[in-house]
């Protein structure tokens, strides 16, 4: 168990857009699925400070390395981009106004 206070807060979330509102696809972190992204969603995890990799799957794998420092909170948006058949899962790492906006009222996942 990692301390509270030696942490770094990552936060992932998707919008209510009706784009693709059925496509899911696993978060993996470093190749270990953590969540399920979906329409109208967040998750929140706390990690030691160090260098991340998280992933989805749909038709292709799309990924976004992270260097997480101790104390910090980042903020990746989870977007479905075009695709040949299904779409795919965009990560976007967004400033915190701007996120906090946008998560307002979405269904957290435990």
């Amino acid at each position: 168990m990692v301390e509270s206070s030696n942490v770094g807060i990552v936060h992932f979330y998707r919008t209510k857009s009706i784009k693709g509102a059925m496509v899911t696809a696993k978060l993996r972190m470093n190749n270990e699925p953590i969540a399920t992204i979906k329409r109208d969603w967040k998750k929140t995890i706390s990690v030691a400070p160090g260098i991340y990799v998280f992933s989805a799957k749909t038709e292709a794998t799309t990924e976004i390395k992270l260097n997480v420092e101790q104390g910090k909170q980042y903020y990746i948006k989870c977007d479905l981009a075009f695709g040949f058949l299904v779409g795919r899962i965009k990560f976007t790492l967004v400033d915190a106004t701007e996120a906090q906006k946008e998560m307002m009222g979405l269904q957290v996942e435990n």
